[in-house]
């Protein structure tokens, strides 16, 4: 499986140099072969997570590295249906290198699951796991397009415009992105919340309010209900809304090392 997974990873980082290739000459060739190795990549991973779950005798993800593994599938699908929808070519530049990082730290990472069998017998745990990840999947857009939104925006206002003015959406484009990846990004997050408190009091009895991962989610949740009550009150967009963006995944990826750290935390991922 090791080497299954390495492949896959090799295959994301050949999407990553062709897409940065496309992007910075602007040939369609290089999009083309980049966008090809994408559509191999991702019904490959998909089969790689089966057979994992086979394996493990657990649906992924069951541990921190699965779960690391399925948020950069769920990160590949989503480009390729913007691909398809909106033929957003520069995306590919940018999310690419974030698949690659995501999946190949997975391959690498050892397979331990700290899932009792009470926990992984529940269909509740699955539906709060898939919500949760697709949410964190949608933050990690929504801080990718924070990020162009920022650049892009900073070139216009000093008129020092470089080969990304011509390459990357515009800001219209960039901001409409962000707000729908946010949106989503938090009803999933929501319902995963909401599945995982069920959860913990069907197995435990209780919601162990005070565990560093539910703490860390707790306060990620208020970031994004700021940003969004700012969108719907004070007309954020733009900056704010980007700015937004890129504190959430910080929070996201501060909120991961803390529950890694924490041996007392139940919730090791």
């Amino acid at each position: 499986m090791f080497v299954f997974g390495l492949a896959i990873s090799f295959l994301y980082l050949f999407a990553a140099v062709f897409s940065g290739i496309a992007f910075l000459n602007g040939r369609e060739s290089m999009f083309r072969i980049g966008g090809a190795f994408a559509y191999l990549a991702i019904p490959l991973h998909l089969v790689y997570l089966i057979v994992v779950g086979v394996r493990g005798r657990s649906i992924p993800p069951a541990s921190f590295y699965q779960a690391m593994s399925v948020i950069s599938f769920f990160v590949a699908l989503i480009y390729v249906i913007l691909r398809v929808s909106i033929r957003a070519k520069s995306l590919g530049f940018f999310v690419f290198p974030f698949i690659f990082a995501f999946h190949v730290i997975a391959t690498f990472g050892p397979r331990v699951i700290y899932l009792g069998e009470n926990l992984m017998r529940s269909p509740l745990f699955w539906f709060h796991a898939f919500s949760t990840l697709l949410g964190y999947a949608a933050f990690g857009y929504s801080m990718i397009l924070g990020l162009m939104y920022l650049h892009l925006f900073r070139e216009i206002k000093h008129n020092r415009p470089s080969r990304m003015y011509d390459r990357l959406p515009p800001l219209e484009l960039l901001d409409r992105l962000n707000t729908t990846a946010l949106v989503g990004g938090f009803m999933f997050l929501s319902v995963g919340m909401i599945l995982g408190g069920a959860l913990t009091v069907t197995v435990w009895n209780r919601v162990p309010i005070l565990d560093p991962k539910i703490l860390a989610s707790l306060v990620l949740w208020a970031v994004y209900v700021f940003g969004l009550l700012m969108l719907a009150t004070r007309k954020w967009s733009g900056r704010r809304m980007s700015l937004v963006s890129i504190v959430g995944f910080l929070v996201v990826i501060t909120g991961a090392v803390v529950a890694r750290l924490f041996e007392s935390s139940f919730h090791r991922f």
